[in-house]
Parts: structure tokens; sequence; C-alpha cells
């Protein structure tokens, strides 16, 4: 894991997998790639020309799920790069939102938190969960009338 993320480092990488119909070294750009995820150059030089001589992925390029429009049986390689390079930057979204949240949470006037209730907090400010507060009304009973 280590060596992948030392690997990806390499800016010119990213920018291709970013926007691969940008002119670019393609020699490069495969052993950059092949270098990332041990795979064979030529076979994903091959890839990249294959994929930029595509009219009609280059209609689609600027949509956000490109690359679940690419054929991942003709160009496996390049799929496998996208989903390493997307999966990484989104778990760093997610690092720093929860960084975010904790000092947000951990504010001057709120010095004196435990390590558990810190954890609860986070775990809510994070949650997607919403209540269904007319259900939870509808399910208490009121205090009968003496």
């Amino acid at each position: 894991m280590s060596n992948y993320i030392r690997n990806v480092g390499n800016p010119s990488s990213i920018t291709f997998i970013s926007n691969p119909f940008m002119n670019v070294d393609t020699k490069c750009i495969a052993e950059q790639l092949s270098e990332m995820l041990s795979l064979d150059a030529g076979q994903v030089e091959m890839e990249i020309v294959t994929l930029q001589n595509g009219i009609h992925l280059k209609a689609h390029k600027a949509r956000e799920n490109f690359w679940c429009l690419v054929d991942i049986e003709r160009l496996s390689g390049l799929c496998t790069a996208a989903t390493k390079v997307a999966n990484l930057f989104g778990s760093t979204y997610l690092c720093e939102s929860v960084f975010s949240d904790m000092n947000y949470i951990k504010n001057r006037h709120r010095t004196r938190l435990t390590d558990t209730h810190l954890q609860d907090s986070l775990r809510i400010a994070v949650s997607s969960y919403s209540p269904d507060y007319n259900a939870l009304v509808a399910s208490m009973q009121c205090q009968a009338s003496h």
C-alpha cells in the first residue's frame, strides 16, 4: 500500500485519469501507470491509444461517471487505475470531513470532552441518518390525567 501511495504522487498520471483526452506522452503515462499497478506497459499504452481514439467516449468525457462508461474488458488496466485513484481521493475526503467535524465539536468552549463522548458526537456528525420525527411523536404515549 505504501508503494502504491508513493507512486500515485506523480501528478501527470493523476491528471491523465481526470482528463484522459488531453495531449500527453502516452509512453510516459503508460510506464507510470504500469509501474503503479504492476501491469504490462505495452498493454497500458495500447489501452490509452484505444481510449483516446474512441469517438463515443470522447463525447462523454466531461461526465462525472466517465469511467463507468468505459468497457472494463477492453480497457481493464485503465479502469483499474481510475478506480484506485478515485478510491484514494474518496477516502481522503472522508478523513478530512471527520477531522473538520472533530475540530468543530472540540472548540475552546468544550474542552472537557471524554473520548467516548467525542466518538459518539463524531458518529452523529458524519451519519446520514435522519429520524422520522412524526413516527416518534405518534408512538409516544401521552401521560393520562389524574
